[in-house]
């Protein structure tokens, strides 16, 4: 009884998004969501190289419940809703307890929350729930598959780091897949100040106050959409490599580079996107700038470029295209999207 009283009294909230115990009238609903229609959608992207196993409504509620109660202090499972409809569950399971090594995992069912940020507010609660309840806890991991690029966002935006790649070693719908492991130490979690309440906070609200450990304001990323992943990857990886940057992260249609707090995405475009193609002469992005170190920088690019068949932009006024005061080179990706290496 004492617990079962204690579950009902762990609410975690954010506005219209709520994360509480799992009660008997939610048990019809998350049996439909996960059993109640062959091949559910949701399952193409949680561990789908792990086939669902069928349970009868008694079966799967009798299942449940023992999982329940077999739970010792913190619940091990909380449903998510929004406007008070269930949508989804969060949950944590133990990876080798005598360490405090633990996971976390979230699923939305429902494909009408997929998108808006619902997943990355209900994994931020529960991450600063089990955190603050669990004082022992030096880190908290999560495991997914390179296939579910979405999750892996999650978990950035979420301050969680890319720990190990296993290449390869899933399998679904006839090709590989890595096993993807990010994770986030305490210590990491309180430096980010990523607490519900900070999450919510923005400029607007605070005058421009710092939030995340960098300048309220400043660039977080930029996400480009490309024709050919692998000739931008090869092209913008070399180029990127020359001010600094570092390969971040990597899954099957993209792959980005980060300097700092501030990180680059590339994206395969699906074909029904490739027409017309990209012109930095409409709506849109016209290009991109970076700093250089020196004038010597910008040259020896400049001399890289040339190496590789990279035309120069503006030959004929280079390296004074953007004016007598401004020493740079312009050039273009595959995509000729225009790129800027600029001196101080």
């Amino acid at each position: 009884m004492a617990r079962q009283e204690q579950r009902n009294d762990m609410v975690l909230t954010d506005g219209d998004l709520v994360l509480r115990p799992i009660e008997e009238r939610d048990h019809a609903v998350l049996w439909h969501f996960i059993h109640g229609r062959p091949d559910p959608e949701w399952k193409k992207w949680d561990a789908p190289y792990f086939p669902l196993e069928y349970r009868d409504f008694e079966s799967f509620c009798r299942q449940l419940q023992e999982r329940l109660d077999a739970d010792e202090g913190v619940p091990s499972r909380l449903v998510i809703e929004v406007s008070r409809a269930v949508i989804g569950t969060v949950s944590y399971y133990w990876e080798h307890k005598p360490s405090n090594w633990l996971e976390v995992g979230i699923v939305i069912y429902d494909p009408a929350f997929w998108n808006g940020g619902i997943g990355t507010r209900a994994l931020r609660l529960w991450i600063d729930h089990l955190f603050k309840s669990m004082p022992s806890l030096p880190r908290i991991g999560l495991t997914t598959w390179s296939g579910n690029e979405r999750m892996m966002r999650c978990a950035e935006k979420l301050g969680m780091k890319l720990e190990g790649r296993l290449r390869k070693c899933r399998y679904y719908n006839g090709a590989y897949y890595d096993s993807i492991r990010m994770g986030v130490l305490r210590e990491e979690w309180e430096q980010r100040a990523i607490a519900p309440s900070a999450a919510r906070t923005d400029t607007r609200r605070t005058g421009g106050m710092q939030v995340c450990g960098c300048p309220s304001g400043s660039l977080h990323h930029i996400e480009i959409n490309v024709s050919d992943l692998r000739r931008s990857a090869e092209f913008w990886g070399w180029f990127l490599s020359l001010l600094g940057y570092e390969p971040y992260q990597e899954w099957h249609s993209g792959r980005s580079w980060r300097l700092g707090d501030t990180y680059l995405v590339f994206v395969q475009a699906e074909p029904r996107y490739h027409h017309p193609p990209y012109h930095r002469r409409r709506v849109g992005l016209n290009h991109l700038a970076f700093h250089a170190a020196s004038r010597a920088q910008v040259d020896k690019i400049t001399q890289l470029l040339r190496q590789r068949g990279v035309s120069i932009l503006y030959e004929d006024r280079h390296p004074y295209a953007g004016g007598p005061d401004h020493y740079a080179v312009f050039f273009e990706d595959p995509d000729r999207i225009k790129v800027e290496v600029v001196a101080p």
